[in-house]
């Protein structure tokens, strides 16, 4: 999430920056389907040269607020889905110890490492968005970023997608819209016509359905009461001992397939709320490397960054002996190195980490198992 100068005290933490208001009307319904009229094309998309969707992007009519979509969501299915979806998961997660188990036992690492090798920046591995201001122009008025929202979708179609680019496309874009749909909702399912993810998010009205899905998955991660807890004593430095639970849970995660999401938040945040950094960032790990000297590297796949420019330029969040832990895109060059913002306080798992990699876990064995879709998988 990006940084924010100054936001209302309650939703600061969770970069909200409601302001008092006794009563907010309803947010103006999003036209997702219809004539082109429905929608106005953006001509003037900062993105990678290389990409040959530049230039093609739709705009809503009216741009969503992003303070009143905390209260009302986004009208229509996709926010239905998204609720629907989660309480779903959590409540067999409480109520199923066996979704607890699924993870650590070893017969069902194979399902997850099915799409493992997506998991390093590839540009067919990676979006055609980004979280970033210009890719929201005309659709939100973004006073804050959508990372969790982003790094929670991207993984949903990093390993739940199948894509089969021998079978036609289907020329009804809503096809492909209700596929997103199960995507979203934690379900592994079949993507004719496509080759990959970088494939599909070319199409314009696919990527601005993937955006108003980003914003929803934002609402419905970082809008709750645990995502306030982990962050509690975000200002507070990690001890050796929390550093090195934290890699060897990150390794054990890899090592079964997984793609863990974690949560991280400047040392010297630019601001506070209740002790609490106002500076947090969601991001996905693909590796971790052991240095000498008690030094390790934990690599990412920051959704703020093209897959192109993280292939070239890899993001990393570094364990040094000297600095403790160190984010180089938050550096800061006219600071002091030990204050500047590039200064980690805590890295955790997100809260919902568990509930999410038991889902997509069930998903995948259920799809790789039937009769009609196994052969995706070549287990």
């Amino acid at each position: 999430m990006r940084r924010i100068p100054s936001l209302s005290p309650v939703f600061a933490m969770l970069c909200l920056g409601l302001s008092a208001q006794a009563a907010l009307p309803e947010p103006t319904p999003v036209p997702l389907s219809g004539t082109p009229h429905d929608h106005e094309v953006d001509t003037a998309h900062d993105q990678a040269e290389n990409d040959p969707s530049r230039g093609v992007k739709y705009r809503l009519k009216k741009p969503l607020n992003q303070e009143r979509l905390v209260l009302t969501g986004i009208n229509g299915n996709i926010e239905k889905n998204i609720q629907k979806s989660f309480l779903t998961m959590k409540a067999e997660y409480r109520h199923h110890s066996a979704s607890r188990e699924r993870a650590s036992d070893p017969a069902y690492h194979r399902y997850l490492r099915v799409h493992q090798d997506r998991y390093q920046p590839q540009v067919e591995n990676g979006l055609t968005l980004v979280n970033a201001d210009h890719e929201f122009e005309g659709i939100s008025d973004r006073k804050f970023g959508y990372c969790w929202g982003f790094s929670t979708l991207f993984r949903n179609l990093t390993q739940l997608a199948f894509f089969d680019p021998d079978q036609p496309r289907v020329p009804d874009v809503e096809y492909y819209l209700r596929k997103i749909d199960r995507l979203v909702a934690g379900q592994a399912t079949v993507i004719p016509g496509y080759r990959n993810i970088h494939e599909l998010s070319l199409e314009p009205r696919i990527e601005l359905y993937l955006k108003l899905n980003t914003m929803e998955l934002w609402r419905s991660r970082a809008v709750r009461s645990s995502s306030l807890k982990i962050f509690k004593n975000s200002t507070e430095a990690m001890s050796f001992e929390e550093v090195e639970s934290l890699l060897r849970n990150l390794e054990i995660r890899l090592g079964r397939g997984e793609f863990p999401k974690v949560l991280f938040s400047a040392l010297i945040p630019s601001g506070k709320i209740l002790g609490m950094s106002t500076d947090i960032h969601v991001v996905l790990v693909n590796r971790v490397e052991r240095l000498p000297g008690n030094r390790a590297k934990i690599h990412l796949w920051d959704i703020n960054f093209y897959a192109e420019t993280l292939k070239k330029s890899p993001k990393i969040i570094e364990v040094t002996s000297k600095h403790g832990l160190v984010y180089e895109p938050w550096y800061e060059p006219d600071k002091p190195y030990a204050e500047a913002s590039a200064m980690v306080s805590r890295v955790e798992l997100a809260p919902e980490e568990d509930i999410e990699v038991a889902q997509n876990l069930k998903s995948l064995k259920t799809f790789c198992e039937a009769s009609q879709t196994r052969h995706y998988c070549k287990l």
